[in-house]
């Protein structure tokens, strides 16, 4: 994190303060790339920018605030985290339609068959939701199930994982390159 000032003595008593606001940046992302904020005074008028980057995402937000600099300080990051959901918000939308599309895309046997393999030599046909999660939630879930492999979105890759145990006990991850 990067604290520019302009006409604004930081003191320790004001950063520390700044930390500790940015640190509930935390509970909405978690791998930020760079975070840049610029403090400045002008006559009676105390501005706060905060610019955040993280994975290929350029959030602005700029507040102004004719009482405190602290004023603008949580003006500012409130206006981050409502710029950081909407971001979250349109990611998701945009996941979920990939998603659909992927599965309205999929082909379905018939009960007649296609070629060689017909819907009859199969056990039994499900459809399930394709949740993200980090290795070790699909592990636990693997773990918890009766399941042979859990197949998982990667909230750590963004890709598509197989997850299964191999005879030796060790987990193997198959990544899929969508």
């Amino acid at each position: 994190m990067n604290i520019s000032s302009h006409n604004i003595v930081l003191s320790p008593s004001l950063n520390e303060y700044i930390n500790k606001r940015v640190k509930k940046l935390e509970k909405y992302i978690s791998n930020t790339d760079t975070v840049h904020i610029i403090l400045s005074k002008e006559r009676y008028l105390y501005t706060a920018t905060i610019e955040l980057h993280f994975k290929g995402a350029n959030i602005t937000a700029h507040s102004k605030s004719k009482d405190s600099i602290n004023e603008a300080i949580d003006d500012m990051l409130d206006k981050c985290i409502r710029q950081i959901k909407e971001y979250k918000e349109k990611e998701l939308d945009r996941k979920t339609k990939q998603k659909e599309k992927f599965v309205q895309e999929a082909p379905v046997l018939s009960e007649k068959g296609e070629g060689k393999i017909d819907k009859s030599k199969f056990k039994f046909i499900r459809r399930q939701d394709i949740l993200p999660l980090n290795l070790i939630e699909a592990a636990e879930r693997l773990e918890a199930s009766n399941e042979k492999f859990i197949l998982f979105l990667n909230i750590g890759t963004e890709k598509l994982n197989l997850l299964y145990k191999s005879e030796d006990g060790k987990y193997e991850i198959i990544e899929y390159l969508l």
